[in-house]
């Protein structure tokens, strides 16, 4: 456990060093930050000691190699082929623009951006997503497809300057292959962007949800000075675990609570940046039909985050083994975060069932794709540093922070301080058991957690609030 929390404190200060230092321009814009969260997780990988073996994204690396060494660098004299619109009227001067590039199937992060979108009668959804696109065009909201799967731009294309540094030994301080994928995207991005917006004009305003990811980092670098740039929080912001946030390009985020606005001026953002709103996800909770307490069902529902390191399965893998020997006879429901690949999820659960076997608590892996409604389903909800654990507080369940200890004078400043902890399986199954068998205590933890919610979150609605800001950027009517 040691390991796992000194990592989870530490940032390779040298990496990101080496990012402030470089420059990647395209047309004069600044578009090294598409790369930004990609070269993060290769951090992630490298501290962790992760040497997977991919087969797909090496043939995937090989193919747009060959794509790029193609190129004749000339933008596509049929560049209509690669937007696509549902609506023949393209005027953009009345539009509040939102880029949405996360999948529908990501209720987790989608749903942040949607009911804004859906409430919003200036809205027109840019996207380089197929599906997002099927998904909107589905339910009539009008939508433009960027395609940006073909390579229309080479490096030797782009204004690279890789100052000399010491960091730039290291393997992950470099232009790979696949940062050349992402860089090569964004200068077909900014192409199309500029051929929409000199047919039909600059949008009133641009929001994005999170402006340091990819490929919306370069929506609101296109359209930052030119309109109104907002975006969105879309997960706690964790006092040690935020190296990304401090990189918001926009000239708004809009954040939960005030505590999460606090947080973000301590990692060096900018109290003019922040507008603290709440989110529009939350405002779905008070439609979900859940009785306040389900000890009947006994569902114990259990996230796991992504499995980023030998040593964090086999310390997760253990605990479970130990669990499902348990003589409490409760349903375990697994839900796996969205970043743990189908194949990482099917190797895990297979040596888990093994154990299963030999036990009497029923096992299954949670199918439910709104979390939050996989929750209100759920009598007890373990967690381990995620977002989830605040939602389960949200709708009123009981939250165990599972290999975790919590010390009095230690304060995480986030919910952990406010829910329940177990460092061992055998603490967690004595709070199970507790809170499966004493009213009073399940109760008590409620109330706990309720005074943390209302403290963190502004209470919904939050819809008319967020969008009577985004209006009011420009003066557009209600």
């Amino acid at each position: 456990m040691n390991k796992l929390n000194d990592y989870d404190d530490k940032v390779d200060n040298d990496l990101l060093d080496w990012f402030d230092s470089i420059s990647i321009k395209y047309k004069n814009y600044e578009i090294k930050s598409a790369i930004l969260a990609h070269k993060y997780l290769q951090l992630t990988r490298y501290m962790r000691n992760i040497n997977e073996f991919s087969l797909s994204k090496i043939l995937f690396s090989l193919k747009w190699k060959l794509k790029l060494g193609l190129l004749q660098n000339k933008i596509p004299s049929q560049y209509l082929i690669s937007i696509k619109s549902n609506h023949q009227k393209c005027d953009l001067s009345d539009k509040n623009i939102y880029a949405v590039n996360y999948s529908p199937e990501d209720s987790k992060n989608f749903q942040h951006i949607l009911p804004l979108v859906e409430n919003d009668k200036h809205s027109l959804v840019m996207t380089v997503r197929n599906d997002v696109y099927e998904y909107f065009n589905k339910i009539g909201v009008k939508t433009i497809l960027l395609n940006i799967s073909n390579p229309w731009r080479g490096l030797r294309d782009l204004k690279v300057e890789v100052p000399l540094h010491p960091s730039s030994k290291s393997p992950l301080s470099s232009i790979d292959i696949l940062s050349s994928m992402y860089l090569s995207k964004a200068a077909s991005l900014v192409d199309l962007l500029e051929i929409l917006t000199n047919k039909w004009g600059l949008p009133r305003t641009i929001i994005t949800l999170q402006d340091y990811m990819p490929i919306d980092s370069i929506f609101a670098i296109y359209l930052y000075g030119k309109v109104p740039t907002v975006t969105l929080q879309h997960g706690f912001i964790y006092l040690s675990r935020n190296t990304l946030w401090k990189y918001i390009i926009s000239d708004w985020i809009i954040v939960w609570g005030n505590q999460q606005a606090e947080t973000l001026k301590s990692l060096g953002v900018s109290s003019e940046k922040i507008k603290v709103l709440g989110t529009a996800k939350y405002d779905l909770v008070s439609h979900i039909k859940y009785d306040k307490l389900r000890k009947r069902e006994r569902k114990i529902l259990i996230s796991i985050q992504p499995l980023l390191s030998k040593f964090f399965i086999e310390l997760l893998f253990n605990f479970l083994k130990v669990l499902l020997r348990s003589k409490e006879n409760f349903l375990l429901s697994i839900r796996f975060h969205p970043a743990v690949s189908k194949f990482n999820r099917r190797q895990f659960m297979r040596r888990v069932k093994k154990e299963n076997i030999f036990s009497n608590i029923n096992l299954e892996i949670s199918e439910i794709k709104d979390p939050l409604e996989d929750i209100s389903k759920s009598t007890i909800v373990l967690t381990s540093k995620t977002t989830l654990a605040f939602e389960a507080m949200l709708v009123g369940r009981p939250v165990i922070e599972y290999l975790s200890k919590k010390e009095d004078s230690v304060k995480f400043g986030d919910c952990r301080d406010f829910s329940l902890h177990a460092f061992t399986v055998e603490e967690a199954e004595n709070l199970i058991v507790k809170l499966l068998k004493d009213d009073n205590f399940y109760k008590k933890i409620i109330e706990k957690q309720n005074k943390y919610i209302n403290s963190e979150i502004i209470p919904p609605p939050t819809i008319p609030r967020i969008l009577n800001f985004i209006n009011s950027l420009n003066k557009i009517g209600g």
